[in-house]
C-alpha cells in the first residue's frame, strides 16, 4: 500500500509540475486547477474584458494581456499577488486602477502603446511601494512629460520611452539608483542637452538609446555619461564623431549606422576598449589611422560608405570577428587580410577590388561567412582554389564576379549551407552539379542569371534544400525530380521561360512561397492542380501572363495569390475571387 501511496504522490508532483510549466491561452477548462496555474497568454483575443477565472489564479507569475480592446482592469487583478511579468502591450487603457500598488512582486510591466496621453501621470506613482520593478516599457503613448513620481522606481533597471512625445525629463530621474538602460529613440523634440544633464549622474546607467532623432551632431552633455557601456546615435542625421567622444572611455558598443558621418576624428583609436562599431551607410572616406590601437574591436561594419584606402594597421586588431567593407571604393585593401585570423565573418560585397591575395585568404580558417560578390576585377582564378582551404564556411556568396568554374575541391567546404553564385554565366556544368550533391547540409542556393537551360535530375540530391533561386534563367521545363526537394520552403523562377508545373510539384508540403513573377507562357490549369494540396503562404504572379483559366478552378489552399500587373482579363479576377473565398487575390 505504501508503494501505491508513493506512486500516487509522484503521479501527483509530476501532473502538478506539468501544469505549472504549461502556458493557458484559455482559462475556460472547468477541470483546470486554476490556484496551480503559473503561465497565462491571453494575447490577440480581442478582449474588451477579463475572465471571472483569471483571478482566482492565486499563484499566477506571468500574464500576457497584450493586442487585445482593454479599456480599463478591474480591482480585483489585485488578486494576483505573486504576479512578476505583466505585457499589456497595445491596448487602450485609460490608466492602473490604485490597486496596483498592491503589485509588490511585479519585476516587468510592458506598456506599449497601451496608456491613453492624459493618464500616463497617475501611472509612477502606483509603484512607491514596489521594490521588485526592475523593467519598465512605455514607448509609442504620447507621452510629452515624465511626472516627478519617476523618483519612485528605486529598483527599476530598464525604462523604454521610444516613440513618444517628450520635451524633458525630470531632474530627479537622477534619483534612480539602478537604471542601466534608457531608451529614447523617436523623440525629435526632446531638449537632449538638459535630458543628459538630469541622466548623468546615474552611475548604473550603461545603455543609452537616441536613434531616430533627427540629431545633427552628438550632443556634447552625452560625454558627461562616463560609465556607459553602449551608445545608440544611430539613423540621425549626424555629420561628424568629434574628438570629445574618447572621453566615452567604458564605451563597449557604439551604433552610428545610417547618418550623414563624413569625418571620423583620428582621436577615435583612444576608444581602446571598443568592441563593437558600426557605422554602415555612411559618407565615410578615411578610418582613423591608429585603428589598430583599438586592440578589443570585435565587429567593424563600415558597408556602404565612401572608403578608398584602409589603414595598414587594421591588421593589428587580432579580436576582430567580424569585418564588413561592402559596397565602398578601395580597390586594394592596403593590409594582409590573413592577419586577422579570428574573423568569422567577412563581407567585401561591392568594395571595387581589384587585388585580394589569395594567400592571405586562405589564412582565415576560422571563416563561417565569406561574401566576395560583385567584384568581377578580382583574379578568381587564383581565389577559387583556395576557398576549399576555408573548411569552417557555412555561408559563400560570390555573385556576379564572371567566375567560370567551381573547383571539385571545394567539397571539402562540408559545412556549407548558403551559396550564392547569381550571374555568373555558364558556370552550373555537369561538374558543379556534382559537387552540389556533396554539401549534405546545404539549405539555400542562389543560381540566378546563370543562363541555365534545364535544371538537371540530379537536384533532387539536395535533400535539404530550403530555398531554390533560379531567377533570370531559360527554363521552360521544371524536371519532375523537382519533387524530391521535401524540404523546399521557398521557389523562385521569376523571369524565366517557364510554361508548366510538373505534376510532382504537389510532393513539396513544405512549400510556403512560390514565386513566378515575369513568365510569359503560364500554363495556369497545370500550376493549379500541382499546388492544389500545398498550403502555401503567398503564390506571386506578378507582371506575368496568364493562359485563361481552367473551366473548374482547385479549391486552393494557398492563403495569397499576388497579381500586380499581370496580364489578365479582369472577369477572371473576379472569377478566382469569388471561386477561392479563403485565398487573399491583390490585384492593381
Amino acid at each position: 500500500m505504501r508503494i501505491i501511496a508513493l506512486i500516487g504522490l509522484l503521479l501527483s508532483t509530476v501532473l502538478s509540475n506539468a501544469q505549472n510549466d504549461t502556458i493557458y491561452t484559455s482559462l475556460s477548462d472547468t477541470t483546470l486547477q486554476l490556484d496551480q496555474v503559473i503561465h497565462v497568454d491571453l494575447s490577440n483575443q480581442t478582449l474588451s474584458n477579463l475572465p471571472a477565472q483569471l483571478f482566482q489564479c492565486l499563484n499566477l507569475q506571468t500574464l500576457n494581456l497584450s493586442n487585445n480592446k482593454l479599456e480599463e482592469l478591474p480591482d480585483e487583478i489585485a488578486n494576483l499577488k505573486k504576479l512578476e511579468i505583466l505585457n499589456l502591450d497595445n491596448n487602450i487603457l485609460e490608466g492602473l486602477p490604485k490597486s496596483f500598488k498592491d503589485f509588490k512582486a511585479l519585476k516587468e510591466l510592458y506598456l506599449n502603446s497601451a496608456i491613453r496621453a492624459n493618464s500616463i501621470n497617475s501611472i509612477f506613482g502606483l509603484f512607491s511601494k514596489n521594490t521588485s520593478l526592475a523593467k519598465l516599457e512605455l514607448s509609442n503613448n504620447s507621452i510629452i512629460v515624465l511626472p516627478n513620481s519617476i523618483k519612485s522606481l528605486k529598483t527599476l533597471k530598464h525604462l523604454e520611452l521610444s516613440k513618444n512625445l517628450l520635451v524633458q525629463l525630470p531632474k530627479n530621474i537622477a534619483k534612480m539608483p539602478m537604471l542601466r538602460y534608457i531608451g529614447l529613440s523617436y523623440n525629435p523634440q526632446l531638449d537632449f542637452r538638459s535630458a543628459f544633464e538630469n541622466i548623468a549622474p546615474i552611475k548604473t546607467l550603461r545603455h543609452i538609446d537616441i536613434s531616430f532623432n533627427e540629431l545633427s551632431e552628438v550632443p556634447k552633455e552625452v560625454m558627461d555619461c562616463r560609465y556607459i557601456s553602449t551608445l545608440n546615435i544611430a539613423n540621425n542625421k549626424i555629420t561628424e564623431l568629434p574628438d570629445r567622444m574618447t572621453q566615452l572611455i567604458r564605451m563597449k558598443t557604439l551604433r552610428a549606422e545610417n547618418n550623414e558621418i563624413q569625418t571620423i576624428s583620428e582621436a577615435f583609436s583612444l576608444l581602446e576598449g571598443l568592441q563593437h562599431w558600426n557605422i554602415n551607410n555612411n559618407k565615410i572616406t578615411a578610418l582613423p589611422g591608429g585603428i589598430g590601437d583599438m586592440a578589443e574591436l570585435q565587429t567593424l561594419q563600415a558597408n556602404n560608405n565612401q572608403l578608398t584606402d584602409l589603414p595598414e594597421t587594421i591588421r593589428q586588431l587580432r579580436e576582430l570577428k567580424t569585418l564588413d567593407l561592402g559596397k565602398n571604393e578601395i580597390n586594394k585593401l592596403g593590409f594582409n587580410i590573413g592577419s586577422l585570423r579570428a574573423l568569422n565573418y567577412l563581407d567585401l560585397n561591392g568594395a571595387q577590388l581589384s587585388d585580394l591575395k589569395a594567400k592571405g585568404l586562405a589564412a582565415l580558417t576560422a571563416l563561417e561567412y565569406l561574401d566576395l560578390s560583385n567584384n568581377p576585377a578580382l583574379n578568381w582564378e587564383e581565389i577559387m582554389p583556395v576557398i576549399n582551404q576555408l573548411t569552417a564556411l557555412q555561408t559563400l556568396q560570390l555573385a556576379y564576379n564572371n567566375i567560370a568554374q567551381v573547383p571539385d575541391a571545394l567539397a571539402q567546404c562540408t559545412q556549407l549551407s548558403t551559396i550564392d553564385l547569381s550571374g555568373n554565366k555558364g558556370i552550373a556544368t555537369a561538374s558543379f552539379w556534382n559537387t552540389l550533391a556533396t554539401f549534405s547540409k546545404l539549405q539555400a542556393l542562389n543560381l540566378t542569371a546563370v543562363e541555365l537551360n534545364t535544371i538537371p535530375d540530379d537536384i533532387s540530391n539536395l535533400q535539404q534544400l530550403e530555398y531554390l533561386n533560379l531567377d533570370k534563367n531559360s527554363i521552360e521545363i521544371l524536371v519532375e525530380s523537382i519533387g524530391k526537394l521535401t524540404d523546399l520552403k521557398v521557389l523562385s523562377l521569376n523571369s524565366t521561360d517557364l510554361k508548366t508545373i510538373p505534376a510532382t510539384t504537389t510532393q513539396l508540403k513544405q512549400l510556403e512561397k512560390l514565386s513566378l513573377t515575369n513568365c510569359m507562357e503560364l500554363e495556369i490549369d497545370a500550376l493549379f492542380t500541382a499546388i492544389e494540396t500545398i498550403k502555401l503562404l503567398e503564390l506571386d504572379l506578378t507582371s506575368s501572363k496568364l493562359a485563361p483559366l481552367p473551366e473548374k478552378i482547385p479549391s486552393l489552399l494557398t492563403q495569397k495569390i499576388t497579381l500586380t500587373n499581370a496580364i489578365i482579363e479582369e472577369d477572371e479576377v473576379s472569377r478566382l475571387k469569388k471561386e477561392l473565398p479563403n485565398t487573399e487575390i491583390i490585384y492593381e
